[in-house]
């Protein structure tokens, strides 16, 4: 249906207005795609067009169990990696402004990060300065259960997206350094973890300036474990159950007895007298109820978390789901409202560190008003 209503218009785009990734393989004579991805109470005033894979690899959604082969392969690692062909590459946009990159030599600072440019009128230029340190390069050796930079050249590249970037510089490492000893306190995966071949391009830096390392540049830290927790008496005297139920939170009648904030996702099971810990699902903002009604049993939501949803369901789906809940008829109804923040994914596209820490505080600051200690922030 898409490509006939591409065809058919002579002005066409494709909104997707979606948290995850989407096949998009088909619809390359779609010449307009624009990317939401879900961006809260400001969907409308913002506009988005960058989208980001992930690699097919590993088991996830197992009914029993998932392994997380891929490691950090995951977006654009994994492409470039792969070298594999993609529509759109990490940090790929549509925009009005050319890009042109010009080396300015440097020494190394101890920053690291991206740069965005403020809003810039036509014909205007602007000049962004990055710096790095080095460290962040550190790979794990599982064998030392060390983070190393190992022996060999680091090319450093600069450019607007994972496929369209140049040589900047060549950093020299003559010996393996140790940046930073760790312990392996979690034991080994049953699995290993997926490694890609590399298909990595020759290039010519013969013309890229080389910086030798020093290695007395970087100190190893050493990470200690020798900080002790006491356990509180009445934990050491709940049962394994009962540890198993606050671990897992209240999955028995969550919706049925709902307490703190209203229509909270969950929240652990009220064991051994302690006070139960509230969880919000999020992933933007909390996901409570708007509206609801207090007895004495507790707080219980009024509507329906996914009543804009509903209509579309299945008869099976509505059945499990459970339809609105309504107030007795001499109930007080209360009334909560927060803010809906776009997602994790759209915040990253931003590039905008200051908007958003603002965000993420913004949720935070709700969390603190509704009592919920645990959140699924962006």
């Amino acid at each position: 249906m898409i490509t006939d209503l591409a065809k058919g218009f002579k002005k066409f785009i494709l909104v997707l207005n979606t948290g995850g990734p989407i096949d998009l393989s088909g619809l390359d004579l779609v010449k307009n795609i624009l990317v939401l991805s879900q961006l809260g109470v400001n969907t409308s005033k913002a506009l988005v067009d960058i989208i980001i894979d992930y690699p097919t690899i590993g088991d996830f959604g197992d009914d029993n169990d998932t392994h997380y082969k891929e490691g950090v392969y995951v977006g654009y690692r994994y492409f470039d990696t792969e070298n594999a062909n993609v529509m759109f590459p990490f940090c790929f946009g549509l925009g009005y402004t050319d890009f042109k990159f010009d080396i300015i030599y440097a020494n190394l600072k101890i920053l690291v990060g991206f740069a965005k440019t403020k809003e810039l009128k036509p014909s205007k230029k602007t000049t962004l300065k990055l710096s790095f340190k080095l460290s962040d390069f550190a790979s794990y050796d599982t064998k030392t259960v060390t983070y190393i930079l190992d022996k060999g050249s680091y090319i450093v590249r600069i450019g607007n997206s994972s496929r369209n970037t140049k040589p900047c510089g060549n950093i020299i490492v003559k010996s393996r350094i140790n940046v930073i000893k760790v312990a392996n306190k979690m034991g080994q995966p049953e699995f290993k973890d997926y490694v890609p071949k590399g298909q990595r391009k020759k290039e010519d830096l013969k013309l890229v300036k080389k910086f030798t390392l020093d290695p007395s540049s970087i100190k190893q830290k050493v990470v200690k474990y020798n900080k002790k927790f006491e356990i509180a008496k009445a934990v050491k005297e709940m049962t394994d159950e009962e540890i198993a139920k606050i671990v897992i939170g209240s999955y028995e009648d969550s919706d049925k007895d709902p307490f703190g904030a209203a229509g909270a996702a969950g929240g652990t099971s009220k064991v051994a007298g302690l006070e139960p810990i509230l969880f919000s699902d999020g992933p933007a903002d909390l996901r409570i109820s708007k509206d609801y009604y207090t007895d004495e049993s507790g707080n219980h939501p009024i509507d329906n978390p996914n009543a804009s949803l509903f209509e579309f369901f299945p008869d099976f789906i509505k059945a499990f789901l459970g339809g609105n809940n309504e107030a007795p008829e001499n109930a007080e109804v209360l009334h909560q409202y927060t803010t809906a923040i776009p997602i994790g994914t759209a915040l990253a596209q931003t590039w905008n560190k200051e908007f958003t820490e603002m965000a993420i505080l913004l949720v935070l600051k709700w969390n603190y008003l509704k009592l919920i200690y645990c959140s699924l922030l962006p």
